[in-house]
């Protein structure tokens, strides 16, 4: 009977060894390995952090987690994956990476700055920050009627089969989700596009909110005509409203309009006709010809580029709220802008330092300045800058403003 004792715990000895070896070479862990700091505002930074996971059975190797600092976010915790002081935000796999800063030039297309306190972080879902980062107001697919989505394969513990939602596997892999068009104010107006093949027939949906993200309206783009559901049709019922009472932005640009008519009479000294505002009359027939031909070709180009844009305009305004409300703010807010870049500054500045130092700077200020610095992310920044060069040679080589102002007020995204 001794001896069997012995034996027994002679084998448990080993036994208990293996246990705890296994035990110890299972658990998790996890180290940092390096970082990137890829934005350095007054109000908050963003940088990313590369971390090498080992989580048994699960996941082992690199990964990345996007991280944001701000006043908001200083009494944040630490934790294996997040710094003290500040907050995660978007995260992924990141196998075979050689650098974090390798993977913040990747990575920060994601994440679009629109001033000192907003930020936008583009995941699979769309979130804003309105306070630097201390919280964040988030649309995700998933949230769409389930009338409009597709629903992917998912496993026997999803529901309705199961217990756990898995809803968000809609949205996954060649589903993700594809944002566009996404217009952002530190106002609390929030505007995009999301396209994905988890979407009924492949189409796509404009989301939008006007109270910093407390409620979404969606909008189904199907051929022109959008299926709308009780939330959208109470906002097209506020929109109504407001167009009924005059829209908003329509009136500053008028009154910005004005502003500027009095400016150049009182201040600057010169007539219109100055500065390239001439009366139609005045024109060449090769300026005639030119605006004839370009301007109905640039209207039918921006259509067809922007067409879900001009579409939930249409849909806002009806017909005649379209032509007065949009067009027209587009117009005048087109002229607006050269009269200021190019009637004033440009030639200024061609006057002082020559034809082409003037035609680039003024372009510089046009694409650099306050009015485009939150499109400069992206080919946005491209059109634009592009856009501008084009707008300036036209009135550089023949002095007709009102040819670059029609074809700049025709730009769709300056309508509303």
């Amino acid at each position: 009977m001794r001896n069997q004792l012995s034996i027994r715990r002679l084998l448990g000895l080993p036994v208990g060894i293996l246990a705890f070896v296994f035990l110890f070479a299972c658990s998790p862990s996890t180290r940092k390995l390096d970082e990137a700091m890829f934005y350095e505002g007054p109000q908050f930074r963003l940088k990313l952090v590369r971390y090498f996971e080992d989580l048994p059975f699960h996941y082992t190797g690199e990964v990345f987690r996007v991280q944001c600092s701000s006043r908001q976010t200083m009494n944040r915790p630490a934790h294996n994956t997040q710094d003290a002081g500040w907050a995660s935000l978007g995260n992924g796999g990141a196998i075979g990476s050689r650098s974090a800063a390798e993977l913040a030039e990747r990575e920060r297309h994601n994440f679009l700055v629109v001033d000192d306190q907003t930020l936008v972080w583009i995941g699979n879902g769309m979130n804003v920050s309105f306070d630097a980062c201390g919280s964040f107001q988030s649309w995700y697919p998933a949230s769409l009627p389930q009338d409009l989505i597709v629903p992917a394969r998912k496993a026997d513990y999803c529901k309705p089969q199961g217990k756990i939602d898995c809803s968000n596997d809609d949205f996954l892999d060649e589903r993700a989700p594809h944002f566009e068009e996404i217009r952002v104010t530190p106002r609390g107006s929030i505007s995009f596009i999301v396209r994905s093949k988890a979407i009924r027939n492949g189409k796509s949906v404009r989301v939008q909110s006007q109270d910093f993200g407390k409620t979404w309206q969606t909008a189904l783009l199907r051929k022109g005509v959008f299926a709308k559901g009780m939330a959208e049709q109470r906002a097209r019922r506020d929109t109504a409203q407001s167009a009924a009472a005059g829209n908003p932005a329509s009136g500053f640009v008028v009154a910005l309009l004005a502003a500027f008519v009095v400016a150049q009479r009182t201040f600057v000294g010169v007539p219109m006709a100055g500065v390239g505002l001439r009366r139609f009359a005045d024109w060449t027939r090769r300026e005639r010809l030119y605006f004839l031909q370009v301007a109905p070709l640039a209207a039918v180009v921006f259509a067809m580029v922007f067409r879900d844009h001009l579409l939930a305009l249409l849909e806002q305004h009806g017909f005649a709220g379209f032509l007065l409300f949009s067009v027209l703010t587009g117009l005048g807010w087109g002229i607006v802008q050269e009269l200021f870049y190019r009637g004033w500054l440009q030639t200024e500045l061609t006057r002082r330092f020559g034809a082409t130092a003037g035609l680039l700077a003024a372009n510089a200020a046009f694409t650099f300045g306050p009015l485009h610095l939150s499109y400069l992310v992206g080919p946005a920044g491209v059109n634009r800058g592009g856009l501008a060069a084009v707008f300036g040679i036209v009135y550089w080589r023949s002095g007709n403003l009102w040819i670059p102002a029609v074809l700049h007020g025709l730009w769709p995204p300056n309508m509303t």
